[in-house]
């Protein structure tokens, strides 16, 4: 679609909404010319215009309404975030860590637990052999093998 037309040929039921009562309320066009002009009925468009006044009572902007953006701050409890680092100070990968956390009632994602360390700024442990994670664990690696 060209510029143009986007203006001129709105698509979108909102953009049609807004050019309608745009040109009731901006232009000065009749309810029943600007409901021609967008394709409405006269009954559609005096509905439209009553939700938009009732809304803009209720100060509610119904067109271009500002995004909410996510979250500023991490919503972890700082206990957690602290036995998270202990854990990992001990060697523990994220699935350990998370298989303490769970043994604690306390879920966590394993993707939660890796930003909560890199914003500690912890690296990734480097890969580790299956005898060294049974024996972080307090298993006897040579009984398994």
């Amino acid at each position: 679609m060209e510029a143009r037309k986007f203006f001129s040929e709105p698509t979108l039921t909102a953009h049609r909404h807004f050019e309608a009562l745009r040109a009731f309320y901006h232009e000065g066009l009749r309810a029943d010319e600007a409901a021609k002009r967008s394709g409405f009925s006269p009954a559609y468009f005096k509905k439209l215009r009553l939700e938009f006044n009732k809304q803009l009572k209720a100060g509610v902007a119904p067109f271009f309404q500002v995004k909410k953006m996510g979250p500023k701050k991490r919503n972890t409890d700082e206990e957690v975030i602290a036995q998270i680092v202990a854990l990992r100070k001990q060697n523990y990968s994220i699935q350990d860590i998370r298989a303490a956390l769970d043994a604690q009632g306390k879920s966590l994602s394993l993707d939660a637990i890796d930003k909560i360390l890199k914003a500690e700024g912890f690296a990734p442990l480097p890969k580790r052999t299956r005898r060294e994670r049974l024996a972080l664990r307090g298993e006897n690696p040579s009984a398994r093998l």
